[in-house]
């Protein structure tokens, strides 16, 4: 995995606890909303508070999340999917539950099982596109970046602003070597987000491997200029020490 691919995965895969929100049905429950403050701030503690609840929904649900922020994702997603099937939860709860089990699979490393529970909650609710990147991002890591493109399509005509959809569906295009379109989508994320870092680091990449080299180092500098103390710009220093040093040749593999 190399640099750009390492600056997309920070800025578009959600951290696991994010994608585990609060059940926006059980919000009105002072001891559910105290438990997941807690879980968040402190995992066994939270699952300690959780488990005083009871097996309720909600109770059930703060101990996911407790048990994520203890690093027991795998154990979190089981217990989330395993809710979404196993009471009679009205299908915008069930597809909830089911979008965060996919979520949890994604931080456990069990792309196929978060394929699994997305594809289950796009079943009741196909019209999220969040549900569809998710699903996307699994794909990828599965390996099968063509149908993880389908996937992008369809979050974008749901809503053609995603971001995240347009910077993913390039970088599956570059693995793909399908370059014109992978600079197209990434031209429309610049477009859309001018002073975006990781915009400007996935250009690069597609720039270089194009053998833009002038492009690519405009899109680095840029990011120097924008961030010049973050994470993108100890990458993009490394890339443009490559193409001043070496030889042009095309961007490494992602």
């Amino acid at each position: 995995m190399t640099w750009p691919r390492l600056m997309l995965i920070a800025l578009v895969a959600a951290p696991a606890l994010a994608g585990v929100a609060p059940l926006a049905w059980a919000a009105e429950d002072a001891d559910y909303r105290a438990c997941m403050e807690l879980a968040r701030r402190d995992g066994r503690a939270g699952l300690e508070a959780a488990l005083s609840m009871g097996g309720s929904v909600p109770a059930l649900h703060c101990r996911a999340v407790a048990l994520l922020e203890m690093g027991r994702a795998e154990e979190a997603a089981s217990l989330l999917e395993r809710l979404a099937y196993t009471r009679p939860q009205p299908p915008a709860l069930q597809a909830e539950l089911l979008a965060q089990a996919g979520h949890a699979w994604l931080s456990a490393g069990a792309a196929a099982s978060a394929r699994a529970a997305l594809s289950a909650a796009i079943g009741i609710n196909p019209n999220d596109p969040e549900l569809f990147i998710d699903r996307g991002q699994a794909l990828i890591e599965m390996g099968d970046d063509w149908a993880a493109v389908d996937d992008f399509d369809r979050a974008l005509e749901l809503d053609p602003r995603r971001l995240d959809a347009l910077l993913l569906r390039a970088g599956a295009y570059y693995r793909l070597d399908a370059l014109d379109l992978a600079m197209e989508d990434a031209n429309r994320a610049v477009a859309l987000a001018p002073v975006n870092i990781d915009a400007r680091i996935e250009r690069s990449a597609i720039r270089e491997k194009k053998a833009d080299r002038a492009g690519a180092r405009e899109d680095l500098l840029t990011v120097l200029r924008l961030a010049p103390d973050s994470p993108a710009a100890i990458i993009a220093r490394a890339a443009l020490e490559r193409l001043d040093v070496r030889q042009p040749t095309a961007a490494p593999r992602r």
